[in-house]
C-alpha cells in the first residue's frame, strides 16, 4: 500500500514540474487585430468632423496600414459626409489611429436623422477583432419641433406637498413620427427615472399644443411584469386612464402649461403610485 502511495505520489510531483506555474498563454503577433474601440457614434450635422478610434491590439507594436471604407445606408457619400481620413497606420509608437469622418452641415434642409455604417476595407495583415463596423447616426438640427426639444423646468405640487416644487423634464423627438415628442422623466421622480420610463405626446399642426393620452404604460417592468401607468387627476382625486391630457404651447415654446384641470398620477398596480402632482403645472424651457 505504501508502495503505491509512493508512485502516487512521484506522478503528482512530476506533474507539478512539467506544469510551471510561471507560465502563460502567451498573446502572438500573429494573433494581432484591430478593433473599432466602440458599436455606435452619433453627431450633429453640425459637428463638423467625427473621429472614431481604432486600436491594433500587439504585442510588439506590429507596423500595420488598415483602411477602412463608409457604406452608405439613409446617409449618402459626397451628399451627407466625406471619409477625410479613411488610411490608418500602426507601429510599436501609435496603438490607436482615428477615422476621419467630414459631417456635411444641410443646414435648413429637414432630412431626418440619417446613418450609414464604417467598415474594414483592407486589414494590412493583422486580423478583425469582434468590433469590426460601427454605425454613425447624423442628427438632423432642422426637426420641425426643434423649438420644444430640450430641458425643461417643470414647476407643481406634490400631493402632501405644503409648497410647489420644481424638477427637469426633457422633451425629446420621436425617431420616426415628426409631430410627436416624448417626455423624459415626466414624474419628476429621480429615484425611478430612466430613458424606460417616457410617456409621449402628439403635437397638433398648428404646433399649439400637445395632448398626452393616459393610460400609457412605461417600457420598464416592475419586477419584471408591471409597468408604470400615467393617470390624470383632478382636483377632487378623481383618477382618469381613458383621456387625454393637453398641454399648451406659447412663447415661442419657451412655456408649456398642462390644463389646469389636470395633474399627473404614476402607478405601479399592486403596488401604488410613485409619483402624484396635483393640476397647476406649468413649464420653462432651460
Amino acid at each position: 500500500m505504501k508502495k503505491i502511495i509512493l508512485l502516487l505520489n512521484i506522478v503528482v510531483f512530476s506533474l507539478l514540474v512539467a506544469c510551471n506555474p510561471n507560465e502563460y498563454a502567451t498573446f502572438n503577433d500573429k494573433d494581432a487585430f484591430v478593433a473599432f474601440d466602440g458599436n455606435s457614434y452619433s453627431i450633429s450635422e453640425q459637428g463638423g468632423t467625427l473621429k472614431i478610434p481604432v486600436t491594433l491590439a500587439s504585442v510588439k507594436g506590429i507596423q500595420s496600414t488598415v483602411t477602412v471604407k463608409a457604406v452608405d445606408g439613409t446617409a449618402k457619400a459626397g451628399v451627407d459626409f466625406n471619409v477625410k481620413k479613411g488610411s490608418l497606420d500602426f507601429n510599436a509608437d501609435t496603438r490607436t489611429a482615428y477615422v476621419e469622418i467630414e459631417i456635411v452641415n444641410r443646414a435648413g434642409e429637414y432630412t431626418g436623422d440619417t446613418k450609414f455604417t464604417v467598415t474594414f476595407e483592407n486589414l494590412g495583415g493583422v486580423n478583425a477583432g469582434n468590433r469590426s463596423s460601427v454605425s454613425v447616426t447624423i442628427n438632423d438640427e432642422d426637426h420641425p419641433l426643434s423649438f420644444i426639444l430640450g430641458d425643461y423646468t417643470f414647476t407643481g405640487t406634490k400631493y402632501g406637498a405644503a409648497a410647489p416644487s420644481s424638477y427637469t423634464c426633457t422633451i425629446l423627438k420621436d425617431a420616426a413620427d415628426d409631430s410627436k415628442v416624448w417626455f423624459y422623466d415626466l414624474m419628476g421622480n429621480p429615484s425611478w427615472a430612466g430613458m424606460d420610463i417616457i410617456y409621449y405626446g402628439v403635437v397638433n399642426p398648428e404646433k399649439t399644443t400637445i395632448t398626452i393620452p393616459m393610460g400609457q404604460e412605461s417600457e420598464y417592468k416592475y419586477g419584471g411584469s408591471t409597468p408604470v401607468k400615467i393617470h390624470a387627476l383632478d382636483a377632487d382625486f378623481m383618477v382618469y386612464d381613458n383621456i387625454s391630457v393637453v398641454v399648451n404651447i406659447s412663447d415661442g415654446g419657451k412655456t408649456l402649461t398642462v390644463d389646469p384641470k389636470y395633474g399627473f398620477y404614476f402607478l405601479i398596480s399592486g403596488v401604488g403610485s410613485i409619483g402624484t402632482w396635483l393640476p397647476g403645472i406649468t413649464a420653462v424651457k432651460d
